[in-house]
């Protein structure tokens, strides 16, 4: 893999804020497939993708990563490439776990089939890509954007909550505020890790 994705390296810069949310997203993935009592061998496929999830941003030039504003339609669009990007590098790479590719191509997929890139709907969309995908929501919104300050915990699952359920799994949404609850109170190293921060106001 190494030396396949050694063309990528100097592409662009890839956003400092990256190589985090991937290690977030993953680790909360995996706790929510742990809470679903799934099989530790498919707990490491999930992680894999979740920790590949964005590596087709590689590809997006860093004045769109690091934007200090919300993005143009145009720039949002470039943005919608970048699953489809990710799958492309590496749907050739033997090693990888079928259902981990599926994670970086379908993450983006949402119920109503609004998502993205191929506008899956309903149980089209498989299910570790909803999985990663509720964990690449609860992160993104819980963490800093150049735009925008980050929700607390318990703001970002009001707000998830609201999205079901046309865009989000139902049962996996329920399964995260669980699992969020549960590691927030009794796993500080989990907190720490997730960069989970409590505002008294949002400003997205």
């Amino acid at each position: 893999m190494v030396g396949d994705l050694e063309k990528y390296r100097n592409a662009y810069c890839v956003s400092n804020c990256l190589p985090g949310h991937s290690i977030r997203t993953a680790l909360i993935a995996i706790c929510l497939a742990k809470e679903l009592d799934i099989e530790t061998s498919e707990v490491y496929h999930i992680g894999l993708g979740g920790i590949l999830h964005d590596i087709g941003k590689l590809l997006i030039p860093s004045k769109i990563i690091d934007k200090p504003c919300k993005l143009s339609v145009t720039e949002f669009k470039v943005i919608k490439e970048h699953p489809s990007i990710g799958f492309e590098m590496l749907k050739n790479q033997k090693w990888l776990p079928k259902d981990s590719l599926k994670i970086v191509q379908n993450h983006h997929e949402k119920i109503d089939g609004s998502g993205y890139p191929n506008q899956l709907s309903g149980i089209q969309i498989p299910f570790y890509g909803c999985l990663v995908g509720v964990a690449d929501v609860f992160d993104a919104v819980t963490s800093k954007r150049n735009y925008r300050d980050a929700l607390s915990y318990r703001d970002a699952l009001c707000i998830i909550q609201k999205e079901t359920p046309n865009l989000l799994d139902e049962n996996l949404v329920m399964v995260l505020g669980d699992t969020i609850e549960k590691y927030y109170h009794s796993n500080t190293t989990y907190t720490k890790k997730l960069n989970i921060q409590e505002y008294n106001k949002l400003v997205i």
